[in-house]
């Protein structure tokens, strides 16, 4: 195994940033922007959330030029250099449609750039295999070689960014100790550049300088890793199985209960171990000829998650049912579809393309992170419709006019409007009831006014 730090070396630093630039020649001038502009910020200290914006507009295009980079790399495609910008475009539009109304952390904007950073990381590990996902030949060895050696560099570039950022800390601060010189300088300052030093600039490096070539990957025999193997075969299988015999326990426990509502936690614990055995299980592609239990393990846990799947659907149906759709039980039904469809796929196939996980979480990924059927737009309107009619059946509001009189309310009935009412209030600070209760509070609003300039 290649000692990780051994591209630090002033020749290989030379060589490597004249292949970089040549390569991933977006990404690196992303890279030294985004370190220039971090610089920037903990200096100057400016207060405005369009800086938050930008930052996160930059890593979502850094990502995307990457994959970019990589799905053109040795192919002869018309309009190259067109392709190569398309991701600054991407990222301006990205900053454009994520700004919020006001100058607040909105958890629209979160989610929409956590579900874009989740989709083009995933694009990564199939951008060179695009124009084959389903594989016109078999390509299983080259892909598990080049999947396995993407994901080792994103390890790698973790773990030497994080451990500049430990080691540096570590000496900051003994200086700063030992020389008493707190009250000569901002420590601060210090801390912060050498986190974006290690984090922003040194850490995307290495991950660029180190991602595969295509036809630098093995073809036709398995590259095998220490680390994961030890990982893959005596720490991810075994829990694996562990995981699902206790899912399976509860779903036993479940089926001789029938009355009593499974728990909600079920969902994501099932989404959480199917897709964690899934990464195993393109790992394990390396290790199969080696090991009975990788190959019992491949051959039957498709099979496997189904049934969990189906307990997973009862859960989050029966919350849906009473309490209607939230961002969280969107994000449960999406991904409940995600590991039946590629169960089903690994189960029927012949050729079980790897590609597949990949290539569908990330479009899974963008697809919801944007239009009126986004996990954060689509259950705020839902919810909002039937706040709404909740509203009409209580007599409370009419033709668009919320009605002075008493309407009928039980406490069923007045449990769901107050809950529903707290989380379009969560989701959208207060605007939609506002809107709804245009009149009343302007009303409140011109009589706590009056008592204030008393």
């Amino acid at each position: 195994m290649k000692n990780p730090f051994s591209f630090f070396t002033r020749k290989n630093l030379e060589t490597s940033f004249g292949v970089l630039m040549s390569r991933f020649p977006v990404a690196s001038i992303i890279v030294l922007v985004l370190t220039g502009f971090l610089f920037y910020i903990i200096h100057a200290e400016p207060e405005s959330i369009v800086y938050v914006r930008i930052i996160l507009s930059l890593i979502v295009t850094f990502f995307l030029s990457i994959g970019m980079s990589l799905y053109l790399e040795e192919k002869k495609i018309p309009y190259q250099n067109i392709w190569n910008i398309t991701p600054v475009v991407y990222g301006i539009l990205f900053y454009i449609t994520m700004i919020p109304l006001t100058n607040e952390w909105m958890l629209d904007s979160i989610t929409y750039f956590i579900l874009h950073l989740v989709g083009f990381i995933g694009l990564l590990f199939f951008a060179p295999y695009c124009r084959n996902l389903f594989y016109k030949k078999d390509q299983s060895v080259e892909y598990t070689n080049y999947f396995s050696r993407v994901a080792w560099t994103l390890l790698m570039s973790v773990i030497v960014g994080g451990s500049l950022v430990a080691l540096g800390f570590i000496a900051i601060g003994s200086v700063f100790a030992l020389f008493d010189l707190s009250s000569l300088t901002n420590q601060s300052k210090y801390y912060g550049n050498w986190a974006v030093t290690a984090l922003s600039l040194v850490a995307p490096l290495y991950c660029l300088i180190h991602l595969p070539r295509v036809k630098e990957v093995e073809k036709r025999d398995y590259e095998i890793n220490r680390f994961f193997s030890f990982l893959i075969r005596y720490i991810a299988t075994p829990f694996i199985v562990l995981y699902f015999i206790i899912l399976y326990a509860y779903s036993t426990k479940v089926l001789l209960n029938f009355q009593d509502w499974p728990k909600g936690m079920v969902s994501w614990m099932v989404i959480g171990f199917s897709s964690f055995g899934y990464l195993a299980y393109i790992f394990s592609k390396s290790y199969e000829e080696e090991s009975n239990i990788i190959t019992l393990f491949r051959t039957y846990f498709p099979y496997a998650v189904p049934a969990q799947i189906l307990m997973l659907g009862y859960a989050i149906y029966l919350r849906i049912a009473q309490y209607d759709l939230t961002m969280n039980r969107y994000f449960v039904v999406i991904f409940g579809c995600w590991l039946a469809l590629i169960s089903t796929y690994y189960i029927l196939s012949q050729k079980k393309s790897l590609t597949v996980i990949s290539a569908s979480l990330t479009a899974i990924a963008l697809i919801i992170s944007v239009g009126p059927w986004s996990v954060y737009r689509l259950p705020l309107t839902r919810q909002y419709d039937h706040l709404v009619r909740n509203l009409e059946v209580a007599g409370i509001y009419k033709d668009g006019i919320i009605s002075k009189k008493k309407g009928t309310l039980d406490a069923a009935l007045e449990n769901d409007i107050y809950s529903e009412i707290q989380y379009v209030c969560g989701y959208s600070r207060c605007e939609k009831i506002k809107t709804l209760f245009a009149t009343e509070l302007a009303g409140k609003e011109a009589e706590y006014e009056k008592k204030w300039d008393n």
